[in-house]
């Protein structure tokens, strides 16, 4: 546990720190109470079982004197006071699970914040090599599964030991014998089940991750290829895949909740015959009644809280078994967040930034870090400022790459890429790409409306109606949304754009890259979905309405680039010519062909 609390504190902030140091030094009084509260019923049982000490006690006869009691009201005034301190006791408790929720809420609200941005600000290449899913998982379960089954356990650990420590001195401050003896059995009954069922429950706890991961991929396809799966018929394939998962996974959880909970109902039963046995030790051996039934009372009413404390303490361990494997997956993500959120920001960013000159390539080389094959050779390219600049070559021949480059989403392996003479990198990249406007080859849609995918990632308050009627217009969608949707801009489009054409998803997002009035748009494949004539309205509407701007167009159909001032001919990761389009037909081979088959 205590190799636990050190992982765990490099996790935290120091107002974290602070909260669970409050927080201990809570446990710590709530098991002081815990003591208190159990004393303070001795003075109401010797009262009560021994009429002598009403009238021989000397602390009891300085009361009754001080305060004018009767042997009646004084016996009722100790029952009030104990039912008090009772009340306390419990407040306390209250507070102290209240205060325990919060804090580790708070943790769990401060972790997921910080993994979560901690994901968003990786680069995008590592975004291309790592599963989304993986990450939903991570974020959605992990998680809350290190908060709730390792850091939480800890100290509520801490606070069912401390009521142990402190209602075990009062139990030896009773009687040391029968204490010790019920501290060595207690102990060492958790200490031989713990040991005999802690490698179970920890494997039991390794397969969660994995049915996680598993299912989460398996629903997240099975859903994506949801028309296939109804053509085909075959959604017993996933429906078996998942239901074995999902039985070990349940079969796991029964397993180690009763192995968790199994001792409870064993060590009641023993902690009968315990209490028997010493109401009989204690009648058979003392002869004084009213100490055996004070002492008997004060085991009666530590024992009630002991067990149910041991027993917690049992189960978070059980807990913080299961759930280790959990925070193993995350917590390399969540050490590092956390560092990174503790780091002051030294980023010399470039904010007053026009491009208006040119993008120059020089001696650019990439590849991606897992594999040796080169992507992209660029010796040297220059793109000029308000030119439309079209890109073409054969599936595969490194475009997309080119143009990931240019965006700054990937950082050339070898080589500079310079934005009007300043060097495309982190300190530009966030201020250049916000000149951008982008369009993929497959956009994602929200399940919402046009009006607010067209403005993604604005409020309501801040969106212009007016500018997306505009762009609409620009991207030949107008007229469908305004015509043929009865709801118009206020249109639900469903997940990923389900309830359009694969052509009007493609002019929603150019709308949607214009709607930010950009200096570069950059069009990535993004009409290979539309017939040839809407594409050339598309094309022309962007030439007549930004004729000041730059527009890069990567496309296969070439008969599109043919107001391109410049055309790069991409072939096998290299730019085997550039030229306009009437020199190319002239004078390449390969052009031609691909013009051929066009």
């Amino acid at each position: 546990m205590f190799k636990n609390l050190k992982r765990i504190n490099l996790l935290l902030t120091k107002k974290e720190r602070r909260k669970l140091y409050g927080l201990s030094v809570l446990n710590i009084f709530s098991g002081f109470m815990d003591m208190f509260g159990v004393a303070s019923i001795a003075p109401f049982l010797a009262v009560v079982s021994n009429e002598k000490i009403m009238n021989e006690n000397k602390y009891v006869l300085k009361i009754k004197e001080t305060f004018e009691l009767s042997n009646q009201e004084i016996i009722i005034y100790f029952a009030l006071f104990s039912m008090f301190l009772l009340i306390l006791n419990q407040s306390t408790r209250l507070l102290n699970g209240w205060y325990q929720t919060h804090c580790t809420q708070k943790i769990f609200l401060s972790f997921y914040l910080k993994t979560f941005k901690f994901f968003v600000d990786q680069p995008y290449s590592y975004h291309i090599q790592t599963n989304s899913n993986e990450i939903l998982e991570k974020l959605s379960m992990r998680v809350n599964a290190a908060v709730a089954g390792v850091i939480t356990p800890v100290f509520r650990i801490m606070g069912y030991l401390f009521t142990c420590i402190f209602l075990f001195i009062l139990l030896v401050i009773a009687n040391p014998t029968v204490t010790l003896l019920l501290l060595a059995f207690t102990g060492l009954f958790y200490f031989i089940v713990f040991s005999k069922l802690k490698i179970k429950i920890e494997n039991y706890g390794k397969f969660a991750p994995e049915y996680s991961r598993k299912t989460y991929k398996l629903v997240d396809q099975s859903l994506r290829s949801i028309k296939d799966i109804k053509m085909k018929n075959n959604a017993s394939f996933y429906k078996k895949l998942i239901e074995s998962l999902a039985n070990k996974f349940a079969d796991n959880q029964i397993n180690k909740d009763f192995f968790g909970l199994f001792p409870r109902s064993l060590l009641e039963v023993l902690a009968y015959i315990f209490a028997f046995s010493t109401a009989i030790y204690f009648v058979t051996f003392s002869s004084d009644f009213s100490t055996s039934f004070i002492l008997l009372g004060i085991y009666a009413f530590s024992l009630q809280k002991i067990l149910p404390a041991a027993q917690g303490i049992y189960h978070q361990l059980t807990e913080i078994k299961f759930y280790k494997p959990s925070l193993e997956t995350i917590y390399d993500e969540l050490l590092k967040a956390t560092k990174l959120s503790q780091t002051t920001s030294n980023s010399n960013s470039i904010n007053n930034f026009n491009f208006s000159n040119s993008i120059q390539i020089h001696n650019v080389k990439f590849q991606y870090r897992t594999s040796d094959k080169k992507v992209l050779d660029i010796k040297q390219i220059d793109l000029k400022a308000t030119n439309f600049i079209g890109i073409t070559g054969k599936t595969g021949s490194g475009k997309t790459t080119f143009i990931d480059l240019i965006l700054g989403l990937l950082d050339p392996s070898s080589g500079k890429i310079l934005v009007d003479g300043k060097e495309l990198d982190k300190n530009l990249g966030d201020n250049w790409r916000s000149k951008i406007g982008y369009v993929p080859q497959f956009s994602f849609m929200a399940d919402d409306t046009i009006t607010n995918n067209i403005a993604l990632g604005q409020t309501e308050s801040e969106i212009n109606l007016e500018k997306i009627k505009k762009v609409s217009q620009i991207a030949n969608i107008s007229d469908f949304i305004e015509n043929d949707l009865p709801n118009k801009y206020e249109t639900v489009i469903g997940e990923n754009g389900v309830r359009l054409s694969g052509g009007q998803i493609q002019r929603l997002s150019i709308a949607r890259s214009l709607y930010k009035d950009p200096e570069i748009i950059v069009l990535d494949e993004a009409t290979n979905s539309l017939d040839a004539l809407t594409e050339k309205n598309i094309v022309e509407s962007l030439l007549k309405n930004y004729k000041n701007k730059t527009i890069i167009m990567i496309a296969h159909r070439l008969s599109v680039l043919k107001k391109c001032d410049k055309i790069l001919l991409f072939h096998k990761g290299e730019i085997v010519d550039t030229g306009t389009y009437d020199f190319l037909v002239k004078n390449n081979l390969i052009f031609r062909d691909m013009l051929n088959i066009n």
